[in-house]
């Protein structure tokens, strides 16, 4: 749980999910680096720069989740880091280069 709320996000970023073209409404607080992961690369992990507001799906997918499977998760990663994502992102570094191009994009937004 953050200590930012999503309306916070919602204000600066819109009111859909972060996720590119997704269009759903953001529902959750998503950290971009996760607990597990130590938060942000300056060991903040409830900073701006390491949240948005998420659909409840990306928001799963932003945890290293695969709700709908194989098939969601790699066409939602192929919408963030383009086509053979897969053979050119070592596996072991998917949820830190996922994490960095979401923040890349909020703070696109909020320049």
């Amino acid at each position: 749980m953050s200590r930012i709320p999503l309306s916070t996000l919602i204000e600066l970023d819109g009111p859909q999910c972060i996720w590119p073209q997704c269009e759903i409404p953001a529902i959750e607080v998503s950290h971009f680096h996760s607990k597990g992961k130590g938060g942000t690369p300056n060991g903040r992990r409830d900073a701006l720069e390491n949240l948005g507001g998420m659909c409840w799906a990306h928001a799963r997918m932003s945890d290293g989740e695969r709700p709908g499977g194989w098939p969601a998760y790699k066409k939602a990663h192929t919408l963030l880091f383009g086509e053979g994502w897969e053979e050119r992102i070592p596996m072991g570094s998917w949820a830190y280069e996922r994490a960095e191009a979401l923040r890349r994009i909020v703070a696109g937004r909020r320049s």
